[in-house]
């Protein structure tokens, strides 16, 4: 399988706005959808993807990105 890209990646946050923050201007995907969890409707549903909002080939279950502290200190706790 060849992977054309991220069609989204969504998790659970405690801060959504420093999340979008975190996934716009450090990762540099785009906020591509908001909704709310059918879960927790208090909690927002937030979607990252490609600059175009894409959706890649095939399923991915794992997303991981790597940076270095030095790049990006003040996302360390």
């Amino acid at each position: 399988m060849r992977l054309e890209g991220v069609h989204h990646v969504t998790a659970i946050t405690g801060d959504v706005l420093k999340n979008v923050d975190f996934y716009t201007h450090v990762l540099g995907l785009r906020l591509v959808g908001k909704s709310v969890n059918q879960d927790d409707p208090s909690v927002y549903h937030v979607f990252f993807s490609d600059e175009h909002g894409r959706p890649g080939a095939g399923t991915v279950h794992h997303v991981a990105w790597g940076t270095s502290v030095a790049e990006h200190p003040k996302w360390v706790d």
